[in-house]
């Protein structure tokens, strides 16, 4: 099968499609947890992120992840400047494991669904499709952060026709755990017809 990338607006539920790929044997690379990771560990992006934001968003040597999010929705730019320092040094990452991992079967979680393009080898983008309602929910449910961040944070991203118009599929998540693993079984069936084709 071609490399996966999972989409979807936030709240989707693409952590929960991700993990009906692991049952297939799949790696799953979480956007989220290496850029955690990156944020912490990497020099340059520290030192830049201090230039931007100075030590609003440090504790000591620290990024601390909480506050650098608050920056990232307080404004567009912001959400410019802090892509501008990340996303090179991610999808640098994200394209030399690709490269070191050519025979596993990998799915990457990537969010913004127009940075795609910053992969280097054929994929397939299924983008996770749910109500506005349902991501609300879940997103309280699952963060406990407010209404209010989500809105800000949904702001910050392509609008719902945009995801669909990018992807090779959208899969409906609307209901039920169990109704959506059906679909994702569907769907992986068709994903594993072409691989052989």
């Amino acid at each position: 099968m071609p490399l996966i990338i999972i989409s979807g607006l936030i709240g989707s539920g693409k952590s929960t499609l991700s993990k009906f790929f692991k049952t297939k044997g799949y790696h799953c690379l979480s956007s989220d947890k290496i850029v955690k990771s990156l944020i912490k560990d990497d020099e340059k992006i520290k030192n830049k992120l201090f230039k931007l934001f100075g030590l609003s968003v440090f504790i000591g040597k620290r990024v601390i992840i909480e506050r650098l999010r608050n920056k990232l929705i307080e404004s567009k730019g912001n959400k410019i400047e802090i892509e501008k320092i990340l996303h090179p040094i991610f999808f640098k990452k994200i394209n030399q494991y690709l490269k070191e991992n050519k025979t596993k079967k990998i799915i990457i979680e990537i969010p913004l669904i127009e940075t795609c393009r910053n992969i280097k080898y054929p994929y397939k983008v299924i983008t996770v499709n749910t109500f506005l309602k349902i991501r609300i929910k879940r997103f309280l449910e699952k963060n406990g952060k407010s209404k209010a961040s989500f809105i800000k944070l949904n702001n910050l991203q392509k609008d719902n026709g945009f995801y669909i118009n990018n992807s090779d599929y959208v899969l409906c998540n609307n209901d039920n755990m169990k109704v959506f693993k059906v679909k994702f079984n569907k769907l992986y069936r068709v994903l594993s017809n072409e691989s052989i084709v």
